[in-house]
């Protein structure tokens, strides 16, 4: 872009109504929520991984972090409220793709 002498762009602004703003918010808070809560498991089975001894209930609690980290559909099953109609049917599929660098990363 920097060889073209003018740059051209789209400037625009929304007004969305009440119910609009009330699911733009709800999508976001969600979004935001699945971010922290992988990133809060992600930390979990770092710290957990540190540990030098062998307890069955650490094993069995790094499982179920691993499970649910996996994938966004297994935090709906934990998390019910996640079903609501007015959430964006790719938000699952967008969180997932940001995430999985900064899980990998956390998880070794």
């Amino acid at each position: 872009m920097s060889e073209y002498k003018y740059h051209s762009g789209i400037r625009l602004r929304i007004y969305p109504s009440h119910q609009q703003k009330r699911i733009i918010k709800k999508n976001a808070e969600t979004a935001r929520f699945i971010y922290n809560e992988m990133i809060a498991c992600s930390k979990e089975i770092a710290a957990f991984g540190k540990l030098s001894i062998y307890i069955q209930g650490i094993t069995e609690r790094i499982q179920v972090l691993r499970e649910r980290i996996k994938s966004v559909i297994s935090l709906k099953a934990h998390f019910l409220w996640m079903d609501d109609v007015d959430l964006d049917a790719n938000y699952d599929c967008e969180c997932q793709e940001e995430l999985c660098p900064c899980v990998e990363v956390l998880s070794m």
